[in-house]
């Protein structure tokens, strides 16, 4: 039996595949992938490297761009926060005056004693920046005579206690004005007012 013998047709004339090479070597290749002009390892691996030298500084400038924005953001969380802590405070020392003083009638020491208790509800605000004022039945009392005196026919009339505290917004407005263009147009003094309103015992 003769051997199975396994040939391949020649579909394509002999030397077609090295023309067809020769061919698509002398194609053009774009300037920007190759130096040389010619499809090789050495071109791609040279445009690689250009490709990743340009790429190396975008994160820097990506940081650089976002870094101011992100300082002003925790600035003003922390500023606004501590801001936010003292009109609490203010506000809670308003209430405790409040407090003292439906209870003071009869008292000869009635406003020192709501001054005194303002202050005292507050330990964390400086007590000379604190204004207090007292008042009874829409008429204010600034002294010990003069808040014994209204408050000795004032029961079941109203007493309020306004306390008020300066903040300071400096530390954000000098740096919003060293990045311009971003704007800094705004008092950086503003004050904390709270008032509070009883019946007076």
């Amino acid at each position: 039996m003769p051997p199975l013998i396994h040939r391949r047709n020649n579909f394509f004339p002999s030397g077609f595949f090295r023309r067809l090479r020769a061919s698509a070597d002398a194609l053009p290749v774009p300037a920007f992938c190759l130096g040389n002009g010619h499809l090789g390892k050495a071109g791609i691996a040279g445009t690689g490297l250009r490709v990743a030298r340009d790429a190396s500084g975008t994160s820097a400038v990506e940081f650089a761009l976002m870094l101011p924005v992100v300082l002003a953001l925790m600035l003003g969380c922390v500023v606004f926060g501590v801001g936010f802590n003292n009109y609490l405070m203010v506000t809670t020392a308003a209430e405790a005056g409040t407090f003292q003083l439906t209870v003071s009638r009869g008292d000869s020491t009635a406003y020192s004693d709501t001054v005194n208790a303002v202050k005292g509800a507050a330990p964390a605000l400086t007590p000379s920046q604190l204004t207090i004022t007292v008042t009874v039945n829409g008429t204010a009392c600034s002294s010990d005579s003069a808040c014994q005196t209204a408050l000795t026919s004032a029961a079941g009339q109203q007493g309020t206690v306004s306390v008020s505290y300066p903040y300071s917004l400096s530390i954000i407005k000098t740096f919003m004005q060293a990045f311009p263009g971003w704007g800094a147009n705004y008092s950086s003094n503003i004050t904390l007012t709270s008032q509070s309103t009883g019946r007076i015992q």
